[in-house]
């Protein structure tokens, strides 16, 4: 969001929109076990 308005250009609505699928996937979708990190069959979340 601060990049799109520092640039004045680009449109913010999609970033937005899409926050609540990035929540839902981070928290509710992966699988994973803080207890185990080496875990070889967790999910991996990449946000680029």
């Amino acid at each position: 969001m601060d990049a799109v308005q520092a640039a004045n250009s680009g449109h913010p609505g999609t970033p937005m929109a899409l926050a609540a699928l990035g929540w839902t996937v981070f928290t509710k979708l992966r699988k994973h076990d803080p207890a185990s990190p080496e875990w070889a069959d967790r999910d991996r979340f990449i946000l680029s």
